[in-house]
């Protein structure tokens, strides 16, 4: 770890030497959390596994992905029975 590199908490708690890729958080606005992921896919299904959000009435769970270097977004709808992911409408 280089001790001049800026240290960055995030909402576990963890120090980490740099900022991880990806912002995902619930359609509704809330649930953020910080997550590493190799696509945005990856990211918000890393971010099912790891949080557990309640399903809307059709069983499906909303999130909306960030990449933090671009400021990027994406939104996935996730069927929980299923794991299927298609974006938003």
């Amino acid at each position: 770890m280089n001790p001049s590199a800026p240290t960055r908490v995030d909402e576990d708690m963890q120090s980490t030497d740099s900022p991880p890729p990806y912002v995902v958080r619930l359609g509704s606005g809330a649930g953020r959390r910080t997550l590493d992921g190799s696509s945005f896919e990856d990211a918000a299904l890393s971010y099912l596994e790891a949080c557990h959000p309640p399903a809307d009435a059709e069983g499906d769970v909303v999130v909306i992905v960030r990449e933090q270097a671009s400021g990027c977004e994406q939104c996935f709808r996730i069927e929980l029975a299923t794991g299927n992911t298609e974006p938003c409408d």
